[in-house]
This record gives C-alpha cells, sequence and structure tokens, in this order.
C-alpha cells in the first residue's frame, strides 16, 4: 500500500484543524468595518498570537487589571478591547483566576522551596497562583490603537510595533466579536 496518500490526507486534515483553531472575522475586514476604531476618549488594545503549529492547543485565559476577559487567546488570534487612558495592566494564564505580578514572585519562592526541599515532587501540586504569568504594562493613549502579541509557545506578551503588527495580525480571527 503506497503510505503517500494517507500521509497527504493526514497532513491536510492537520493543517485545517490547527489553522482554523480561532474562529470569527478575520482582522482585514474587522478594521475595514471599522469596528476596531477607538472610542471618543478611549483608546484600542488588540492583544494576538500569530498562526502556527508550535503550542496551538495552548490557549491562555487573559487578564485586563486584575479581570479575567472573556475570550481565551488561540494560536490565529486577536482580542480586541477598549480601554480608558492610562496605564493598563495585561498578564495572561493557563489557570482562571487573578493574575498579578505578587503570583509570579510566589511561583520563583515556591520553586525554590519546593524544589529544595522535596525535589520538585509537590512543585506542580503547588498553588495554582504559582502557574499563573505577569504580562505587561501599556499606556494607553485616547484615539490610538495598540498592539500586543504573544511570543510563540505561550511566551510573554510584549507590545508590538503597529507597523509590524499590522503585517502579523492580517490573517488572526477576532477572538470576541460583538454578540450579534
Amino acid at each position: 500500500m503506497n503510505l503517500r496518500v494517507p500521509l497527504t490526507i493526514a497532513t491536510a486534515l492537520l493543517s485545517i484543524l490547527l489553522s482554523s483553531c480561532a474562529g470569527g472575522p478575520d482582522y482585514a475586514s474587522v478594521k475595514a468595518s471599522g469596528a476596531l476604531t477607538p472610542p471618543a476618549g478611549k483608546g484600542m488594545v488588540l492583544i494576538y498570537r500569530t498562526a502556527g503549529f508550535v503550542s496551538a492547543a495552548y490557549k491562555p485565559y487573559l487578564y485586563a487589571n486584575g479581570v479575567q476577559l472573556p475570550a481565551r487567546l488561540q494560536r490565529g488570534g486577536f482580542y480586541s478591547m477598549e480601554a480608558a487612558p492610562g496605564p493598563l495592566q495585561l498578564a495572561y494564564s493557563k489557570e482562571k483566576g487573578e493574575s498579578t505580578a505578587a503570583t509570579k514572585t510566589n511561583a520563583v519562592i515556591q520553586g525554590i522551596v519546593f524544589g529544595g526541599i522535596v525535589g520538585g515532587v509537590l512543585a506542580p501540586h503547588a498553588d495554582v497562583e504559582s502557574r499563573r504569568k505577569v504580562g505587561l504594562q501599556v499606556q494607553v493613549l485616547p484615539g490610538q490603537t495598540h498592539y500586543v502579541t504573544m511570543g510563540g509557545a505561550g511566551g510573554d506578551l510584549s507590545v508590538a510595533d503597529p507597523t509590524e503588527a499590522e503585517e502579523e495580525i492580517t490573517e488572526c480571527r477576532w477572538l470576541n466579536p460583538p454578540a450579534r
């Protein structure tokens, strides 16, 4: 039996499955519709992950100023949010719940204590807070769109250059379109 045909079919199915993991309209059509224009006196923040195979199953929870946002950040997707001018603390986590700077400090301390005392046996069962990640702070400006990207394999959040972000986000799908 020729193995090329089943392998080709399996590869095609896997590509379709992974490329369609994020739903909603694509960025280009959403932007063209004007839906991503910040309202008067507010800024727009777009958080995105480019499409790809690495960490496709990882869909972190997003947080803004410690409050969990409704959508999880999938590969090939973007989340939009209007924000008041001023500092905005963005974070992400594998686990549900609040994510703060203290959780990162606690994770380091617990990792050292658990790792040193019990050789890491209990570390995976440490407090849920210890598995959360701290993101970054964005200074939101009124009337501006701010782009934040997550690294490929569930890496940290970082502010993206608007020109580069426009190229990277083009194929991404809107994860939180308004309900109709």
